[in-house]
């Protein structure tokens, strides 16, 4: 979780809620419940990280906790909403943050940014994709334009060849491996508004097309 933190709140009921719902979803449990004091804290067995009292909240606080798993970071999101809270951020990969941040965002009832984030391991994806071209002038149009964009997504063209040694099946005219440091890069790029116009270009001028993202074991 962390150390500790503390923060007022301006309803302890209607925060209690919140976090008891929110936080239970990555299991961290009230500890040390003081009704009649209005205070109460957060953690697992043995600790508390978070600390909620009734007063005046001063400006507003980011909080990140760690989540166990992506299920997890989606039912904080969800039990947030729930009780309370406001969206700030929908559950899901964060590549400007790192190609292994998962996070979702929430606002509490006091304004505060509550984030449940998940560091993950990236697994690399490889994009492998092998069609006929068809119409070789407006095709050469196509590299360049994937190439702008591969260092956003941290992508690395592997092999690009138009004349591949067959081995077994159907040949191809043109053979193309990139890796991605992940699968949501890798889907980053292939959904890019950017990515529009080379798709455009790509299927105007090839045909018998295959494309596949294969991760490694």
């Amino acid at each position: 979780m962390y150390d500790h933190v503390s923060l007022k709140v301006r309803d302890f009921q209607k925060s209690l809620a919140f976090y008891g719902a929110a936080l239970a979803a990555l299991g961290y449990e009230p500890r040390e419940l003081d009704e009649a004091g209005k205070s109460v804290g957060f953690g697992r067995k043995g600790s508390i990280g978070l600390w909620l009292s009734e007063g005046a909240p001063s400006s507003g606080v980011h909080l990140a906790f760690r989540g166990g798993g992506r299920a997890q970071v989606e039912a904080f999101y969800a039990a947030a909403l729930a009780h309370g809270g406001q969206s700030h951020g929908e559950p899901g990969p964060r590549l400007g943050y790192g190609a292994d941040y998962y996070a979702a965002f929430v606002l509490d009832p006091d304004g505060n940014n509550i984030e449940a984030v998940l560091h993950e391991a990236a697994k690399p994806v490889f994009y492998i994709g092998s069609y006929d071209v068809i119409d070789a002038a407006s095709f050469r149009q196509y590299p360049p334009l994937v190439a702008a964009l591969l260092p956003k997504y941290g992508g690395q063209v592997l092999a690009s060849d138009t004349s591949a040694q067959l081995l077994e099946g159907a040949a191809r005219s043109m053979h193309a491996i990139i890796r991605f440091p992940s699968k949501e890069a890798a889907l980053g790029l292939y959904e890019d508004p950017l990515y529009e116009e080379a798709k455009r270009v790509r299927q105007a001028s090839t045909t018998n097309t295959s494309m596949v993202l294969a991760a490694r074991f």
